[in-house]
């Protein structure tokens, strides 16, 4: 059972007049993660600095070899701020293939790992750490102190020697100064509303973060080609939660194996999110029957990280439809599967964390420019945003994170505007994400 969740800019100009031309996306294609290129090391003495922002590399295998490890480090801005990092792969191979990330602070205390394995051919998949206190008022743990930070991203346990691109988000923090009782309380099994369809419009998903068009409460038709990923993506402020359903026809047609249909929700750092919806069903076929899939995610609340459960920031998530390649060795054609996405966020914004309104640096340095308490989210070098989006990347950062990206997200909404609804339904009980690690910092 595939249980996923997901920043960045809307639809592309080319994407829009796909779409007002009522035509589909281009034929299949693996996803675009997007980023500027950057070349990690395999020298843990000497690892490749990076900064907030977007980064492109290659991990090669086996993995769990040193030589074979890609070596990143990170220089905090914000004293006690929490930094949120995601790697995100596509895999030509499935099925033996993997991804990992850890973090290690200077004296070599394990801040937080987490591992992945056995993607989908083709669609994303990744992995993501938070380091940063141990909770909200901690300001004596190792990891939260620690002004430089160690990454180490490899193949994780997989013996594959292909090369897997990969994207790294990397996103700080500044420090809340919230007291627990004014924050949303993680629910032991947080649930969300099943949508319920309505007249849909039609509007393509692309195989791109950076490209997804932004969609809002309401019924949106595709078809996807086999082998192919479909991404849209959607805003989620603090205490909304966001449910996702995808309907898939009946058909009699289709000759042989059929194609199978997966429905996956990625974070604002493009982490799959562990929703683990309890009663969900993320995958289905494309067959007689047709079926119903549906996925969630919980309110997104600050201590929703302390508590193992996903949605600990605002920001862009995204739904993304994928559909299995075609048997290579069938003489079948592949086949465009059709299917009709809902989506509803739920809840007003409530439950925002505060902010300091003057920060330092670590060990009391300068604090950076730019900061605001509107703005507490280091997204790129020196661009701060008042959540976690749009996609800037390295020294050539722009204000486009800091404002919203407001004139692509508005032409991308207006798209499917006319159609959006209001939904409501049946209940589906969430439960936590399992990490990897975090253990040795407490």
């Amino acid at each position: 059972m595939m249980a996923r969740v997901v920043a960045a800019t809307t639809a592309s100009a080319a994407v829009l007049a796909l779409l007002l031309a009522g035509t589909s996306a281009p034929a299949a294609a693996d996803v675009d993660l997007g980023g500027s290129p950057v070349e990690g090391t395999a020298n843990p003495a000497a690892p490749t600095p990076l900064t907030a922002g977007l980064w492109s590399d290659t991990v090669t295998g086996p993995g769990e070899s040193p030589a074979n490890t890609l070596r990143f480090s990170y220089q905090r801005t914000m004293e006690y701020s929490t930094v949120l990092i995601g790697v995100t792969g596509v895999s030509a191979e499935g099925a033996g293939d993997g991804l990992g990330v850890a973090v290690t602070a200077p004296d070599g205390t394990v801040c937080d790992s987490d591992e992945t394995s056995y993607p989908t051919p083709g669609t994303a998949f990744g992995v993501s750490v938070t380091v940063g206190p141990d909770d909200v008022d901690d300001r004596d743990s190792v990891c939260g102190r620690a002004a430089t930070l160690d990454i180490a991203v490899d193949r994780a346990s997989s013996d594959l020697t292909s090369d897997l691109p990969v994207a790294i988000r990397v996103v700080e923090e500044a420090p809340s100064v919230s007291a627990v009782a004014d924050l949303l309380e993680p629910a032991d099994a947080p649930r969300v509303a099943l949508p319920t369809p309505g007249p849909p419009t039609t509007l393509p998903g692309v195989p791109s973060f950076d490209e997804a068009p932004e969609i809002g409460n309401g019924t949106y038709a595709d078809e996807v080609p086999q082998g192919e990923q479909r991404l849209y993506r959607v805003r989620l402020g603090w205490g909304q939660a966001l449910a996702a359903r995808v309907d898939v026809p009946g058909q009699t047609s289709i000759e042989g194996s059929y194609p199978t249909v997966d429905l996956t929700l990625y974070d604002p750092v493009r982490d799959p999110v562990e929703a683990a919806v309890e009663e969900t069903l993320s995958d289905g076929t494309y067959d007689e029957d047709g079926g119903r899939l549906f996925e969630g995610t919980p309110r997104v609340g600050l201590l929703n990280r302390f508590a193992g459960q996903a949605a600990t920031v605002p920001g862009d998530y995204w739904v993304a439809v994928s559909v299995s390649p075609a048997d290579p060795d069938s003489e079948e054609p592949a086949v465009d599967v059709p299917v009709e996405l809902s989506v509803e966020v739920t809840g007003e914004e409530d439950g925002a964390p505060q902010f300091p309104e003057f920060l330092a640096g670590p060990g009391g340095s300068a604090a950076p420019d730019g900061y605001s308490l509107a703005t507490p989210y280091l997204v790129g070098a020196g661009v701060f945003s008042a959540d976690v989006s749009g996609t800037p990347s390295g020294a050539d950062a722009t204000d486009e994170a800091a404002s919203g990206d407001d004139a692509r997200r508005t032409a991308g909404l207006a798209v499917g505007g006319a159609s959006l609804l209001c939904c409501a339904a049946g209940v589906v009980l969430l439960t936590r994400r399992r990490r990897v690690s975090r253990a040795a910092a407490r």
